[in-house]
């Protein structure tokens, strides 16, 4: 099977490491990812043990040799409108998975692709870039594949099959958007304090309250946005899992970014609560300042190099 990951950051290059075992793959990355890895190859950590892996990168989806079967677009969310333009104009009717935290990348892709081609991933899978050529599996909990459009199903159904047989822990999902909600919910109410604080344990009583307090924000948003599942049900979930949430490492993406000193996701996780907030007049005092002070850590390079765990 012929597969395309459109995006080089660390999530796109392990899908691509566990698909190439077994599939043609083939990724379009920035170009300083494309040299580091022509130049050493790209080596993947898990655990104590390391592989070294041989891609084949292209910086322009002009030179993709193959056309592929499906697509992951695995790049960040402030990238997608650009991504998805670029799709669009070489690829007719190709399935493209959605991996992206939060909600957005799948409205766009709707309006770019038609809701048919589009195939929402819920993933659980956690990667780092440790240098240009090596990347860290840290977290694997799995992920579930669904569908916009019932049509789509069988296209759903195979890809899951795909993934399953080279590794990722996959299963199909009927209620996919909910599953994207249930992450987006994870990552503002539980991954952005990871992010500013470095907390392993949202449990603890500084924490736990703002967990609780973002939760209900969006909680509220979510009625009012009349979505076709039970929104307090959803939230007390995702409480109830962030409570269990043990992971001996976490280094959510925005932490990382701010560690690194670039642009971060956040206008897309609870910034993007917040501008629905804003349409819908409802307060989310809490979400609102979560936004705020990474974006505040954003802009002064305050993290830059911490290594906060």
């Amino acid at each position: 099977m012929n597969i395309l990951i459109y995006g080089g950051g660390s999530l796109g290059l392990l899908f691509a490491r566990y698909l190439s075992k077994k599939h043609d793959v083939e990724i379009v990355s920035k170009k300083e990812k494309k040299e580091a890895v022509d130049k050493k190859g790209l080596t993947f950590i898990k655990g104590s043990k390391k592989e070294l892996s041989e891609l084949t990168l292209y910086t322009n989806i002009k030179e993709v040799s193959l056309k592929p079967e499906f697509i992951i677009l695995s790049v960040k969310s402030f990238d997608i409108d650009n991504s998805l333009s670029d799709i669009s104009a070489f690829f007719k009717d190709i399935p493209v998975i959605t991996i992206q935290n939060g909600v957005y990348a799948e409205s766009a892709a709707k309006k770019s692709l038609g809701k048919e081609n589009v195939l929402p991933a819920y993933v659980m899978i956690g990667s780092k870039t440790i240098n240009s050529h090596t990347i860290e599996e840290f977290l694997n909990e799995g992920m579930k594949i669904g569908y916009l459009s019932k049509k789509s199903k069988e296209k759903a159904k195979k890809i899951n099959s795909v993934l399953n047989e080279c590794g990722i822990k996959s299963v199909l999902s009927d209620d996919i958007m909910r599953q994207k909600w249930h992450k987006m919910m994870f990552y503002c109410a539980g991954a952005t304090l990871n992010s500013l604080t470095g907390t392993k344990n949202l449990e603890d009583e500084n924490i736990k309250w703002m967990v609780e307090a973002v939760l209900s924000e969006i909680t509220r948003v979510l009625k009012a946005l009349n979505l076709d599942f039970d929104a307090e049900k959803l939230s007390s979930e995702v409480f109830e899992f962030l409570m269990s949430f043990k992971p001996k490492s976490w280094s959510a993406s925005v932490g990382e970014d701010l560690r690194k000193g670039k642009k971060t996701e956040i206008d897309y996780l609870n910034g993007y609560i917040v501008k629905l907030a804003e349409k819908l007049n409802i307060e989310v005092p809490l979400n609102k300042s979560l936004t705020s002070m990474v974006k505040t850590v954003e802009k002064t390079g305050y993290f830059a190099n911490m290594n906060i765990r």
